[in-house]
């Protein structure tokens, strides 16, 4: 008996704190409120960056295309009508630390490094998808090395998984993660003349 109400006592206090931290997303204020928000825009403001905060979460990884994706769709009035007012939610998270594009990407190529490798421009697509700026893709396709040598620690990670009777296999299995035929035969050569 002491237990199960211990265990229920652990979720009202559970259930409370949850309470209080959805109830200090409507009472904080932004540092950076913009002082082109009507009155009439402000209950519109607060229920955008209320919904955004509870999107982004504690991580702090998403893009600014997420959060402008999620926002639309939740408010599809606002986004139609009123466009600048996300804009604006989205600019004030951006300034208040809420979003942050280079840690989204970031995360986003380490996810697909190791044995879930991929090549420069199937990432480069990923990011795209993930809705993060051109310019910071740029940046950050500066930050990984060359599909040559990402195809080739690749290869050697799985060496010993490879099916070296059936190297048309191989050469697909590379292409479903966006490296050339051209790359992965010459990996295969090196393999073979044992220059790994």
């Amino acid at each position: 008996m002491e237990k199960n109400q211990s265990q229920s006592e652990k979720v009202d206090k559970i259930r409370g704190l949850l309470s209080d931290l959805e109830n200090s997303f409507e009472t904080k204020k932004s540092r950076n409120v913009s002082p082109n928000i009507s009155d009439e825009q402000t209950e519109d403001y607060r229920n955008l960056r209320i919904r955004a905060l509870k999107y982004i979460g504690a991580d702090r990884g998403r893009s600014y295309g997420q959060v402008n994706r999620v926002l639309s769709k939740q408010f599809p009035e606002i986004a139609e009508n009123n466009k600048e007012l996300i804009d604006q939610v989205i600019l004030a998270l951006i300034q208040d630390g809420y979003l942050d594009e280079k840690l989204c990407g970031r995360r986003l190529i380490k996810r697909h490094s190791g044995r879930k490798q991929k090549s420069i421009a199937y990432l480069e697509y990923l990011l795209k998808k993930q809705g993060i700026s051109d310019s910071v893709i740029t940046e950050l396709m500066l930050e990984i090395p060359t599909d040559e040598e990402t195809a080739n620690n690749y290869f050697n990670l799985k060496k010993d998984e490879w099916d070296y009777d059936n190297p048309e296999k191989i050469i697909r299995h590379f292409a479903s993660r966006g490296y050339s035929s051209g790359i992965t035969l010459k990996i295969m050569r090196k393999y073979a003349n044992g220059e790994e």
